[in-house]
């Protein structure tokens, strides 16, 4: 008795085209789960998929290592290295190992030439002095002229640098951006901004400048016998970095480390006085002012208005404009190239203070200049 196969059947069995299948491929539904051939098929492609990606893998890695070594080759060869990577450990002539891995390489012996590397674990600095940030170089070189000039102009820099003067322009206002520096809206040369003074003001301060200023506030109170401040400006307030109290009963108490609105305080106008008309619409861009009593100035067209008469009199007046039954005396303290680097102020109750605002106003004014003269 003769039996029929399908072609479809013999197509699994045998593994050959069939008419049903031009294309040789079986569906699922067909095919025997407990067919052994389609089994070994399945492992034999899968194996192959695998060994195919693993050599692929091993070699990708073996010329990312082969390249690795030709870099860090050229970067020991030439000296020049980066701050992330580690030195190339060499093994000491002999036998092959010497190194002693991660741990014998880092504590063998450096010649002194060789630069240190501090990791990110606490390890020694990683510091190459070839490898200067020239934008970074270029922008401390163009702070330290201000040691021998008041002033900077794009063409002194562009000579001093050797860069173009676009590129010299940019540097300039991209410290000016910072306040580093700060332009003279007459000359358009550029000084040491506010930051700056700030930043000279933080590093002396521990040493020089407040040891400086306290014996002249010190003075200061004993000849106004009213409390005394050291203040600078940031942004739109006025800092208290030092101040010497009075002895009176009735006296200004210490604000050491406090900060105030500067369009209502004597410091704050002195120091907004100093800046150009450019400047002092950036920091205040609206209209109206916020801050202070009902006595203060709250609007910006009154604030210079306010400023005009502080530069014509060289000192500013508080008068119960920050706090009621408040007043003060402020002028500049200025440094050797004629900027304002802080103010010195003296407070107390008003009625003593609008009784003595002539004999005030000149003593702070004359212990400004000592401490302008002893910072040089």
């Amino acid at each position: 008795m003769a039996f029929m196969v399908s072609p479809r059947v013999r197509c699994v069995e045998e593994g050959r085209r069939s008419s049903a299948d031009p294309r040789g491929r079986v569906p699922r539904w067909t095919a025997p789960k407990w067919s052994r051939r389609s089994s070994r098929a399945r492992c034999s492609a899968e194996q192959n998929k695998f060994w195919t990606v693993t050599r692929l893998r091993w070699r990708v890695n073996e010329e990312c290592s082969v390249v690795r070594k030709a870099f860090l080759e050229a970067e020991r060869t030439t000296g020049r290295r980066r701050a992330h990577r580690r030195p190339v450990p060499q093994p000491a002539a002999g036998r092959r190992g010497d190194c002693g891995g991660y741990s014998g390489w880092r504590n063998a012996a450096r010649s002194p030439e060789q630069p240190r590397w501090r990791r990110r674990d606490g390890g020694v600095v990683a510091v190459s002095a070839a490898y200067p940030v020239e934008s970074i170089d270029n922008a401390a070189r163009i702070l330290l002229m201000l040691v021998d000039r008041p002033s900077l102009r794009v063409a002194d820099v562009s000579t001093e640098l050797g860069v173009a003067r676009s590129t010299a322009h940019r540097m300039l206002t991209t410290l000016q951006a910072r306040d580093l520096l700060r332009q003279d809206a007459r000359t358009k040369g550029y000084g040491p901004g506010p930051a700056l003074a700030r930043l000279g003001i933080a590093v002396m301060g521990a040493v020089s400048l407040r040891d400086e200023a306290r014996l002249v506030l010190e003075r200061l109170v004993e000849d106004t016998s009213e409390t005394a401040h050291l203040l600078v400006l940031e942004g739109t307030e006025t800092v208290f970095i030092e101040g010497v109290e009075s002895h009176q009963v009735i006296r200004a108490g210490l604000r050491t480390g406090q900060r105030g609105p500067a369009h209502a305080t004597a410091a704050g106008k002195v120091l907004l006085a100093e800046l150009p008309r450019e400047e002092l619409r950036r920091r205040y861009p609206g209209a109206r002012l916020r801050g202070g009593t009902e006595r203060a100035v709250s609007t910006r067209r009154a604030l210079e208005a306010e400023l005009e008469k502080v530069r014509e009199t060289g000192y500013a007046t508080n008068m119960e404009e920050s706090q009621r039954d408040l007043c003060a005396v402020a002028a500049p303290v200025r440094n050797r190239q004629g900027m304002a680097c802080g103010a010195l102020s003296v407070s107390g109750p008003a009625r003593r203070i609008e009784a003595e605002l002539a004999l005030l106003s000149g003593a702070v004014a004359a212990a400004a200049r000592e401490l302008g003269t002893r910072l040089g």
